[in-house]
């Protein structure tokens, strides 16, 4: 008996180093109640797939088992290093990237088939605890990019524990507004430095991709032109003919110029499935609001500044079309018979708009002129406010 146990613990050691030389990655995790033992392995090809929910980006999958080890061989993996996603599912929306609350569910990786991570991580709080083992350098400064992000995840836990308190409260909309500010302004003051500063350091474009993504470069475009502008052309400098980076001055300088592709060349479905063209036709303002059922401060958007601004402007000249990012149309057509959006409302589950747009969080405003000229980008609360005061102001019309 005694001899049999050992030759099934050399047996069973056998097996596990035979697994780790043949994986690229393998990882080691603590699920709750609401994940799938399921990971997906995303290879991201460009800047606008870092937080692209489309399941399209899928190169593989494989299960979690009951102890919550995984492994992905190193076949999955191309022969020259690329970025990578690890997204873990969940049970209420299996194909999701969730990001920017407690249920953060991704991991970054720069792998080829040569390489090998090992990743350690606790569901309460992925971007908190994930700890990953890599003979690839870069992967150690993706993992303090994600670990630092963790003081906005933090924050955002608490704003969805208030929203589901405070259900029905009479000042349900001030708190979840003052949560929402309270984010926004940390993302500001810690997150906005940290990747500026890991986006300049770093020797890998990857890397600079991601971190100019989780700092929203695009959002902080509009508010911070010159900072942005320089250091994209920096990084240009530095990473010169490197996609990724190509792709990101090209957004800069298209939103620059105030100029996007034909709107009409792309058509979306309403919520009764048929196809609707977005035009500006007999808008003086039209604004694009990207948003998802899951996204509690779209909804804040919505009720502090879209509606307000729907029922002062909307006979003045102004149009809003909602366009959601939903992966599954039921909920998307559950939320806005409960929210009763009084606007144009379509589908984007396929990204199209969300990724001509460069929508990389949600929600993000996009405003246009009459024309179709892109005159602000992601302006939000009060600034979006503001903003349309003042364009109905000049036009005469208060």
């Amino acid at each position: 008996m005694i001899r049999l146990s050992i030759l099934f613990a050399l047996a069973l050691t056998a097996t596990l180093q035979a697994q780790t030389q043949t994986a690229a990655v393998t990882g080691n995790v603590r699920l709750g109640d609401e994940w799938l033992p399921k990971v997906y392995l995303l290879k991201i090809n460009h800047f606008t797939d870092v937080f692209s929910g489309s399941h399209q980006l899928v190169i593989d999958s494989c299960a979690i088992d009951p102890t919550g080890r995984f492994c992905f061989p190193k076949t999955a993996f191309s022969s020259t290093r690329s970025l990578y996603r690890l997204q873990f599912a969940l049970k209420s929306n299996p194909q999701a990237m969730i990001n920017g609350v407690r249920e953060h569910n991704v991991v970054y990786a720069l792998l080829s088939n040569k390489d090998s991570l090992v990743l350690h991580a606790d569901s309460d709080y992925w971007a908190d605890t994930y700890r990953a083992t890599s003979n690839v350098a870069p992967n150690q400064e993706l993992q303090q990019i994600l670990n630092a992000s963790a003081c906005c995840l933090h924050e955002g836990n608490q704003l969805k524990q208030a929203m589901e308190t405070h259900q029905g409260h009479p000042a349900f909309d001030s708190i979840v507004a003052t949560g929402f500010q309270r984010i926004q302004k940390m993302h500001q003051d810690v997150i906005f430095p940290m990747c500026r500063q890991a986006a300049l350091e770093t020797q890998t474009p990857e890397v600079a991709a991601v971190a100019l993504s989780y700092m929203e470069c695009m959002h902080y475009l509009q508010l911070f032109p010159d900072t942005i502008t320089q250091m994209v052309r920096t990084l240009g400098q530095k990473f010169p003919n490197h996609p990724m980076i190509m792709e990101i001055e090209g957004m800069v300088a298209s939103q620059q110029a105030a100029t996007f592709p034909d709107l009409a060349a792309v058509r979306l479905p309403d919520v009764h499935g048929a196809s609707t063209e977005i035009t500006m036709e007999s808008a003086a303002l039209t604004i694009l609001d990207f948003w998802a059922s899951w996204c509690g401060p779209c909804k804040v958007e919505a009720k502090s500044s879209l509606i307000p601004l729907h029922k002062q402007y909307n006979d003045k000249g102004l149009k809003i079309i909602g366009i959601s990012t939903d992966t599954d149309s039921t909920k998307w057509k559950n939320a806005l018979e409960k929210e009763h959006y009084p606007w144009i409302n379509v589908w984007d589950h396929e990204n199209t708009y969300a990724n001509l747009f460069a929508v990389k969080s949600l929600p993000t405003i996009v405003v246009l002129d009459k024309k179709g000229n892109v005159i602000a980008y992601d302006l939000r609360g009060e600034s979006l406010n503001q903003f349309v005061r003042d364009h109905f102001a000049m036009m005469g019309n208060k």
